[in-house]
């Protein structure tokens, strides 16, 4: 009986074309205190990026397609973002409700997110300082 409730963190999804390897994943975030996330945000980054200066309140999506390359000089994002949602006991045995949700127990609801699509190759600047 109970289930124990976890302190709020960011969920920060990186694709295997963002990470390659721990190295390469390390080495794109190159802002050190300059990338800042609250415990509520979500992030994810599919692609060449490289990340110098980022400050992220809700939930952001930066993809890229192969052979652009993504440099994220400054940014700043605040929206509602993504939410967990456990799933209600109706939803948790309705076989319409995929598996994958119902295997989870929870749902994640985008409420509002900015998103950053690059699908030309070549080289990209996001700069809104």
């Amino acid at each position: 009986a109970g289930v124990q409730r976890l302190p709020a963190t960011p969920w920060v999804v990186l694709t295997p074309a963002f990470k390659p390897s721990v190295g390469i994943a390390l080495s794109r975030f190159c802002g050190g205190a300059a990338i800042s996330l609250t415990a509520s945000s979500g992030l994810l980054l599919d692609g060449d990026i490289t990340v110098h200066s980022l400050s992220l309140d809700g939930a952001l999506r930066i993809s890229a397609v192969r052979g652009a390359r993504v440099t994220v000089r400054a940014l700043r994002v605040r929206n509602a973002g993504w939410r967990v949602r456990e799933l209600s006991p109706e939803e948790a045995a309705d076989e319409a409700t995929p598996e994958v949700l119902r295997l989870r127990g929870y749902a994640l609801d985008v409420l509002e997110e900015r998103v950053l699509h690059f699908g030309v190759p070549g080289e990209h600047i996001v700069d809104e300082a």
